[in-house]
């Protein structure tokens, strides 16, 4: 059995976790957690395909595989044979056939579990676990990804040509794989191009532009630790009255202002927030506060401290309804949508179906969702009219309009530079989407290259609001009593995705007249600048007449826009 569970992943993840589960696993839920933290040696030896009681054995098998293997031609026969193991505890239960998966990591839930292999159907169905690990290995077998010195940025599918999706039909072979890979090894970003099925690299491009690839949480959270550790911040906090337990600092894209020049180092840069007395920290930022920290060489490059300006007040700032002290409104009573007889779509693998529409839905992780083939039937002629080919967020756009140097550089690109889908959040059944949801898990990619599941990242559901699609009634001057009342549903396609301090709901709206809809909805909480007044007339007379939005006693709203495009 091809076993793709790495003695690397093993080690990283699995040894010594006693909270670890399997899903469809056929033997108990701690076997393989068991197996593998029992001995590094015997999993050593399993890996190479044989019971590691038969060290002879292992060699000459080894061996052998590896001259067989080399005179027919198979590329990587290293690959093949180092990833080769045997599960004791799945031979006696006689389910070897459920093992074809690889190991995948659940975000955010504090556990890893075994999820069986989900085989592509549609040539945009996005990669499997089993051909994302396929791909990393390919990638370490040709020294382009190096544990410990490389840094995967994105590992995706690479679209067929356009032509080719649209001449193939369901019954058809599925052209042929191939794996998108953005990777940095020592400063160097890499594009490269798998082929899944031969295990080959077809193409390897060093890329040389000013762009960076996307921001990565590990980066975030080095440059915080890298920041809170420098001496310059540590004094300036001091000066404030602060001590490290009560701060959180953050690290935000630094923006690209053309400065004539191609600046090749990866940086952010850092603010930092008051924890003290909130859960909302974004509402107590100590300005003047600013430090920029190289990532790879992990270190602060510049620092700067304009001078204290007071914290904000703790109080009323914790959003949680548990910590309101009131009045509030009179509490309503629950709401919900019944379908006594089901749900009246219907999803096989990434493909929907509801009424007259069919599309292919896939989580993405720069744009959350993305939207292919949606084609409606036209029931005169009785064939698919192809609506829209490819959908999906391009960008979401968002500059501060502040020219302060703690401010200026505030202009996120929130798909591009963090993305939608790699910061997306499970969703909540109930609350987030509605009683009749069906869920869809999303396949992302680790900085390491391995597999990782945001579970319930898309909701899928049918929208009744009250709406009227279309009505008529006959006037009572044709003393008919006609009446045509034909209510308004709709099919929606919802993720939400966290990026800071903002929440953005997304929802792809399908209607039965053959509309689509995108609504996008903002929440979450503001990103605030700290202030010296508490009145907003103080304060405009400070910035020379120039209005600012003060929302509460040391406390500006900025002014900003989130532009989004499709």
């Amino acid at each position: 059995v091809e076993c793709l569970l790495t003695y690397e992943a093993a080690t990283d993840h699995l040894h010594g976790c006693r909270d670890c589960h399997c899903l469809g696993f056929p033997a108990t839920t701690d076997s393989l957690p068991a197996l593998l933290s029992s001995s590094p040696a015997c999993f050593a030896s399993a890996r190479m395909g044989v019971h590691p009681s038969s060290p002879l054995v292992i060699v000459i098998l080894v061996f052998g595989l590896h001259a067989w293997i080399s005179s027919m031609g198979i590329p990587y026969p290293r690959l093949l044979i180092r990833r080769l193991c045997v599960h004791q505890a799945a031979a006696a239960a006689g389910r070897l056939e459920k093992l074809f998966c690889p190991l995948v990591f659940e975000k955010g839930a504090g556990k890893h579990r075994l999820q069986e292999e989900v085989r592509p159907e549609h040539p945009l169905d996005p990669l499997t676990p089993l051909e994302i690990s396929r791909a990393r290995l390919v990638l370490e077998d040709a020294f382009l990804y190096v544990e410990g010195q490389s840094v995967v940025y994105n590992l995706e599918l690479l679209e067929p040509e356009k032509q080719v999706v649209l001449d193939w039909v369901p019954g058809l072979p599925l052209p042929p794989r191939k794996a998108f890979v953005v990777v940095k090894t020592s400063g160097v970003v890499r594009k490269i191009v798998i082929d899944l099925g031969s295990a080959s690299v077809v193409s390897d491009d060093v890329y040389l532009g000013p762009a960076q690839p996307r921001t990565l949480y590990e980066e975030m959270e080095m440059a915080s630790e890298v920041a809170m550790q420098y001496p310059g911040l540590i004094q300036s906090l001091k000066a404030r009255g602060l001590g490290m337990e009560e701060v959180f600092c953050l690290g935000f894209s630094p923006g690209w202002f053309n400065m004539g020049r191609v600046e090749r180092r990866r940086m952010l840069k850092v603010s930092c927030y008051c924890m003290n007395g909130t859960t909302n920290f974004y509402m107590r930022p100590i300005e003047g506060i600013l430090a920029v920290v190289d990532i790879e060489k992990r270190e602060v490059i510049w620092y700067e401290d304009t001078g204290e300006v007071p914290l904000a007040r703790a109080e009323g700032t914790d959003y949680r309804l548990s910590t309101q002290s009131g009045p509030f409104q009179e509490k309503l009573r629950p709401i919900s949508l019944e379908q006594p007889k089901g749900r009246s779509f219907t999803i096989v693998g990434n493909v929907v179906k509801w009424g007259n529409w069919e599309m292919h839905v896939a989580p993405h992780y720069r744009s959350g969702v993305m939207i292919s083939q949606a084609s409606y039937l036209d029931l005169d002629s009785n064939t698919k009219r192809n609506v829209l080919y490819r959908g999906f967020a391009s960008e979401l756009f968002v500059p501060y309009m502040d020219p302060a140097d703690g401010w200026y550089f505030r202009t996120y690109m929130d798909a591009g530079e963090y993305g939608m889908g790699a910061f997306a959040m499970p969703l909540d059944p109930l609350n987030d989407c509605p009683r009749n949801a069906a869920f869809m898990d999303g396949v992302l990619v680790d900085s390491k290259g391995h597999p990782t599941i945001t579970p319930r990242m898309i909701c899928i559901f049918e929208k009744y609001s009250g709406d009227v699609s279309w009505r008529h009634s006959e006037s009572p001057m044709t003393d008919f009593s006609y009446r045509e009342i034909r209510p308004k549903v709709t099919l929606v396609i919802r993720i939400a995705s966290t990026v800071g301090n903002y929440d953005y709901l997304l929802d792809w709206e399908f209607q039965n007249d053959g509309l689509i809809r995108v609504e996008v909805g903002l929440s979450g909480v503001l990103m605030v600048k700290g202030s010296r007044f508490d009145r907003v007339e103080d304060e405009t007379k400070s910035e020379n007449g120039v209005t600012v939005a003060m929302v509460a006693p040391r406390t500006i709203g900025v002014m900003h826009d989130h532009f989004i495009t499709f």
